[in-house]
């Protein structure tokens, strides 16, 4: 059986945070690959900082455990699939946009009560 490493449960402790800030979040994956390497280079800057400049490995950790949530967060969203491409998102909205034009149309033609 796989132990529950102390890394895998700050993985999953910064996984709930996330989640207590944004929500389950349902990005179509280029968006989610995007935050991601916002992540990762987060964890360069990290990494070249403790090398060159003398600062803390701790920030290094933390960076990368923020690069590992957010990594299992596309895993989670991928699994949900109830994500959409940003153009299939519009044409939705734009249907939906659509139904509702015509129903107030519709409305609209009723006769009035008196």
């Amino acid at each position: 059986m796989l132990k529950t490493t102390q890394a895998c449960k700050s993985v999953l402790a910064e996984r709930a945070r996330q989640d207590s800030l944004w929500g389950i979040q349902n990005h179509d994956p280029f968006t989610f690959l995007t935050l991601l390497g916002e992540e990762y280079g987060e964890a360069c800057q990290a990494a070249a900082q403790a090398l060159y400049d003398g600062k803390s490995i701790d920030r290094i950790r933390e960076e990368v455990v923020q690069v590992a949530a957010l990594a299992l967060a596309i895993v989670e969203c991928l699994d949900r699939g109830q994500w959409q491409w940003p153009s299939k998102k519009i044409q939705s909205l734009e249907a939906e946009n659509k139904m509702l034009q015509e129903k107030l149309a519709a409305l609209e033609d009723l006769p009035l009560d008196s």
